[in-house]
């Protein structure tokens, strides 16, 4: 029985140490580190710049007819 109560014991114990060291490791939102990863500076929106494959439709036409 005294077994038992010590791997509870030994069980709980475990998970309160990895939840407190969980904790103490997360990011905060408030810290400096998250707003800068989270507003970088000199980053501006890109557009996808996806070419014109008009000139292909031939080709691609002659395959389909075969």
């Amino acid at each position: 029985m005294l077994f038992q109560w010590l791997m509870v014991l030994i069980a709980v114990a475990t998970l309160i140490v990895t939840f407190y060291s969980d904790l103490l490791t997360g990011k905060k939102k408030h810290s400096s580190y998250f707003q800068t990863v989270q507003t970088p500076t000199g980053k501006a929106e890109r557009e996808a710049v996806i070419p014109n494959l008009n000139q292909y439709d031939s080709f691609y036409a002659k395959l389909n007819s075969l």
